[in-house]
């Protein structure tokens, strides 16, 4: 007998998780963020500062290489010389001046190298805080996704509820006007049924507010959505090793690194200004001054040029000074971030842990509740209990399988909510960002 029951409770539970992949659900979670990485503004906010800071990194290697340059001009004038004085040649003149440069930079003070430096670490900064964005927002698309699941069961059981008030009711009123059933037992279920209604109108509600939700987040409407399983293997066996991987991984600790590496970069640079700037310049002139071929000049040169600053007001010691503290101001920012980022790895993995244990109790209400509810309708058969201990009974129920529901959603939510917190989800998920951020060769 008790084999036959616990086969029961079993299959009960059982129908509870398949009524969030039943239906037509088939579209995985994975589908979900794949497509809202496709469409979400902010993701492509965040690429393009990416590739922006890419494109100044490989603008700034371009200080490395000479600088050529074409000057042509023409114009028109007027001279005074014994020649003209004397009506030998013409006044007016129309100078024309051909110039090719070449300037390859020799010595800058360490300038351009630190500035390829400094680029370099706000262009890994960016890409970074992308990979920060596309983890934060698979969660968010994670999120939204288990919620509809939730809340579209949650409103089945409320209609179940409401279905299992409304016949009960039927029996309470029947017995009332035929005078075996007291008019407050009449009065209570009418007001139990009430309650009942109301919440399939929230559940109405909260289902139509998560769906408006998922197409902010997706970028669609969902449909054919299926209860996700979580990569287990990905999920460590203890808080100090989610904490371990937390600090060498979580892309917003990479942000606040890079940062650093950037301004020190940018310190080095600062101090250039102490130094001379030493060029090569090649150049061939082609000179008609005076229009006519007797004025025509032809030069070709080369120099190193040496050019050292003297004076400009104290710039470079300010600029220096300014450098330096943005260094403080960087690693502060890294601190403040490890802090934020262990922070929510403890969160993630306690609110994991908790649920958990929280599961094995809700189940064993569930199944209590359902067993109670079986007795209570065979002992009201046997007159033994009255139409409101089912009505108890029921509401019993309901609360139960809520809870248990949310609690499940919940569960599988902390477990992505510790991949987030170590910036590993999107590798759980094996979701190449790349693929949907675009693709460029140069």
């Amino acid at each position: 007998m008790k084999a036959t029951t616990r086969y029961k409770i079993s299959s009960f539970i059982f129908i509870i998780a398949f009524t969030f992949s039943n239906k037509v659900f088939s579209k995985s979670v994975e589908e979900a963020v794949a497509f809202a990485f496709n469409s979400n503004p902010e993701l492509q906010t965040a690429y393009g500062l990416y590739r922006s800071a890419y494109h100044q990194h490989k603008s700034s290697k371009g200080l490395w290489y000479p600088t050529i340059d074409l000057r042509a001009s023409i114009g028109k004038g007027d001279q005074n010389t014994a020649e003209t004085r004397a009506g030998i040649a013409r006044e007016d003149t129309r100078p024309k001046e051909y110039t090719l440069s070449l300037q390859q930079l020799l010595f800058d003070g360490f300038f351009t190298s630190q500035e390829i430096k400094r680029t370099e670490s706000e262009m890994l900064s960016e890409y970074y805080g992308l990979q920060a964005s596309a983890e934060n927002k698979a969660l968010d698309a994670i999120t939204v996704y288990l919620s509809v699941l939730r809340e579209d069961t949650l409103a089945k059981l409320a209609e179940k509820n409401l279905a299992s008030h409304k016949e009960i009711f039927e029996q309470i009123k029947m017995r009332a006007e035929s005078g075996l059933g007291s008019s407050s037992d009449l009065s209570q279920a009418t007001g139990r049924l009430a309650r009942a209604q109301a919440n399939v109108i929230a559940g109405e509600n909260n289902l139509a507010d998560i769906h408006a939700q998922y197409i902010n987040i997706i970028g669609e409407a969902p449909k054919d959505l299926v209860l996700p399983v979580v990569n287990q293997s990905k999920i460590p066996f203890s808080l100090a090793e989610t904490l371990n991987q937390s600090r060498r991984k979580h892309p917003t600790i990479a942000v606040a690194n890079a940062d650093i590496k950037a301004t020190l970069a940018q310190l080095e640079a600062a101090k250039s200004g102490y130094y001379p700037k030493v060029t090569l310049e090649i150049s061939k002139n082609k000179i008609d001054d005076r229009g006519n071929s007797t004025a025509l000049i032809e030069e070709t040169r080369a120099d190193i040029v040496m050019t050292y600053n003297l004076f400009r007001g104290g710039q470079d010691k300010h600029n220096e000074h300014a450098a330096a503290y943005q260094i403080e101001q960087a690693k502060g920012i890294k601190s403040q971030a490890e802090r934020d980022v262990l922070e929510g790895a403890k969160l993630a993995w306690n609110g994991m842990v908790s649920l958990k244990r929280q599961l094995e109790f809700l189940k064993i209400h569930v199944e209590q509740s359902y067993i109670t509810q079986q007795a209570y309708k065979k002992q009201f058969d046997l007159g033994r209990r009255t139409l409101l201990d089912l009505l108890d009974t029921e509401n019993e129920l309901f609360e139960a399988r809520k809870s248990f529901v949310s609690a499940e959603t919940n569960y599988i939510l902390a477990k992505y909510r510790v991949l987030n917190s170590m910036g590993r989800l999107l590798d759980a998920l094996e979701i190449n960002p790349k693929e949907y951020w675009g693709s460029s060769n140069d």
